[in-house]
């Protein structure tokens, strides 16, 4: 099994992708076809970018710290972070996994849906369990069921809610997750991964460039010097010679013992 490592890159990362998390997931709104106390947003979004980028591991933790910053402002006691965090898991875990052994475009499409269906799946126990007995505390059964009913008549329980609301709100907006994670996430992971490589790897490369470069300037330089000194050399010594064959040629001027 592959250890993972917690490197530099990988935290920095990690730290990004969190704090957009966190950032989108204050941007929630609601839809009139929910009910007033159903919200949502996007904030799983980079959550699978973490995972499919980093692997899981990241996308868990992105899910768990975006949560954590969410109860400094929580309505819910925590009880709805913890839902959203086990949703959020169910969905970037599966996909991750999958991703990590089949790279293709097929296996992001595969990886994703299967992310789908597995968070839209345990919304509805999950909400049914732990979410909705927290909210009972501030307002009755029938009370949020009469909203269910306000929207859809015909809800018979809350059961029927989750199914008919709330599993299709889930898995409606992790394929709109999925669908922006395919749309941005090639050019963002050669960003991650190999971005700063290939610069690192472009630098000896310049520098090698340059040093043979500058090593032919410098040989050229060299051979030129060489070439005229040379050059100065031949022509000190065909002077040197020049002279001494004047001098050799020239008459001897008579002495005063001649005269």
């Amino acid at each position: 099994m592959k250890k993972i490592t917690f490197n530099a890159r990988f935290v920095a990362w990690t730290a990004v992708f969190a704090a957009l998390a966190a950032v989108l997931q204050l941007l929630e709104f609601h839809l009139p076809v929910l009910p007033s106390f159903l919200a949502v947003d996007f904030s799983e979004l980079p959550a699978v970018l973490a995972s499919f980028s980093l692997g899981p591991v990241s996308g868990v933790l992105v899910c768990l710290i975006k949560n954590l910053i969410k109860l400094i402002t929580t309505t819910t006691g925590g009880v709805g972070e913890l839902a959203n965090f086990l949703i959020g898991i169910f969905y970037v875990l599966p996909a991750g996994l999958i991703y990590k052994f089949r790279r293709t475009f097929g296996g992001a499409l595969i990886a994703m849906a299967a992310g789908i269906v597995c968070c839209g799946l345990i919304s509805v126990p999950l909400n049914l369990y732990v979410t909705y007995p927290v909210y009972y505390n501030f307002m009755s059964q029938d009370a949020i069921l009469g909203m269910y009913r306000a929207i859809y008549p015909a809800t018979k329980s809350i059961l029927h809610a989750l199914f008919v609301f709330n599993m299709p709100m889930t898995a409606g907006k992790m394929l709109v997750n999925s669908a922006i994670t395919l749309l941005v996430y090639k050019k963002l992971s050669n960003l991650i991964k190999f971005g700063l490589k290939r610069k690192k790897k472009a630098a000896p490369a310049q520098s090698a460039a340059s040093d043979v470069g500058c090593a032919q300037i410098n040989g050229a330089e060299k051979s030129q010097t060489l070439a005229a000194d040379k050059r100065s050399v031949c022509k000190e010594d065909l002077a040197r010679h020049t002279d001494e064959l004047a001098a050799k040629d020239k008459p001897a001027e008579p002495t005063e013992t001649d005269k």
